[in-house]
């Protein structure tokens, strides 16, 4: 099974203030709705918790891409691999 890659990334003050609001609705949209133990959650309340969690992952892929050093040097040495060698063409 292929291993998943996880993606890093920095959020700037705006986006992270953002995404811990975001979450908090999310949480108390939930928890607030699991209070009421004798009533099914509606559909509105599930289409309210899609749309939060969309927005969510919205300002988190907005946010910069931390790619660790090992990453980078080993992108490079794909990208070197997979280029043809020009000096050969030439002769």
């Amino acid at each position: 099974m292929a291993e998943r890659m996880i993606i890093r990334r920095r959020p700037s003050p705006e986006q992270g203030r953002a995404l811990e609001k975001l979450g908090h609705a999310v949480e108390y949209l939930v928890d607030s709705r699991l209070a009421m133990v004798n009533e099914p959650l509606s559909q509105a309340d599930i289409e309210a918790t899609d749309i939060l969690m969309r927005l969510s992952r919205s300002v988190f892929a907005e946010c910069k891409e931390i790619v660790p050093l090992w990453r980078r040097v080993w992108m490079r040495l794909m990208r070197t691999r997979q280029e043809p060698d020009l000096r050969q063409e030439m002769d």
